[in-house]
């Protein structure tokens, strides 16, 4: 009765939410990614706006709950819909808060890396692109000569996944981390529509960096020589 649920009466997921699960891996799932953004980025912006920070901090976060509900084939979300209760708004919402309140201890909890070459914006995108655990070797001062090549190390690495990259992704992060563009100068200037099309193609491109470093990473490991 009312709102129960029974295994032979699944409920009807949102439109979005379900084509964007059901679309196949390439052109149809990214069509269907932006389906979903159109429909929920308003919300969730609205919950990342609800901790209080600048513009900047709040976009990053954005980003990284974007991100976060896109990984490993939209794990949450297929989550969502295998639970079979509640609202989605109403579960994005919650959800999106968690991510947000990770993001802050994320940012609040890590010392500042310690002189990158283009000041505090590519710092933020290290953050951003490499795992924690590389970052947790990083001291934000007193570094011994070792700590310093491993610096060193994490700017060569990110470098060299940048190299990787298309033209058009290497001026967006260009314009972003070392010109430190807002994200509607960078909609202008590379003839976006619209911000939330910045921030998406910032995000693919976060994804294709940590790629680029994983895969980098895998090799390194493979390449080491065990002693006879």
């Amino acid at each position: 009765m009312g709102d129960t649920l029974h295994p032979e009466h699944p409920r009807s997921l949102p439109y979005q939410l379900s084509r964007l699960l059901e679309a196949a891996e390439g052109a149809e799932q990214e069509r269907a990614w932006a389906e979903f953004l159109d429909t929920y980025s308003r919300l969730i912006l609205y919950v990342a706006r609800q901790i209080r920070c600048d513009h900047d901090v709040v976009m990053d976060r954005y980003v990284f709950v974007v991100e976060r509900l896109r990984e490993k084939s939209c794990r949450r979300l297929r989550a969502f819909a295998a639970d079979g209760r509640g609202k989605f708004t109403t579960w994005l919402m919650i959800v999106t808060r968690r991510l947000c309140i990770d993001h802050e201890r994320f940012r609040r909890g890590r010392a500042p890396l310690p002189g990158a070459r283009s000041g505090a914006t590519r710092r933020r995108l290290v953050e951003l692109v490499f795992d924690p655990a590389v970052l947790d070797r990083l001291p934000s001062d007193g570094r011994s000569p070792e700590e310093e090549l491993d610096h060193q190390q994490v700017l060569l690495e990110l470098d060299a996944a940048i190299a990787t990259l298309n033209p058009k992704e290497q001026l967006l992060l260009t314009l972003r981390y070392q010109d430190d563009r807002s994200a509607r100068e960078i909609a202008s200037m590379m003839s976006l529509p619209t911000v939330f099309h910045v921030y998406r193609m910032l995000g693919r491109v976060h994804e294709s960096l940590r790629q680029a470093l994983t895969m980098s990473a895998a090799i390194d490991r493979s390449s080491v020589q065990l002693p006879v």
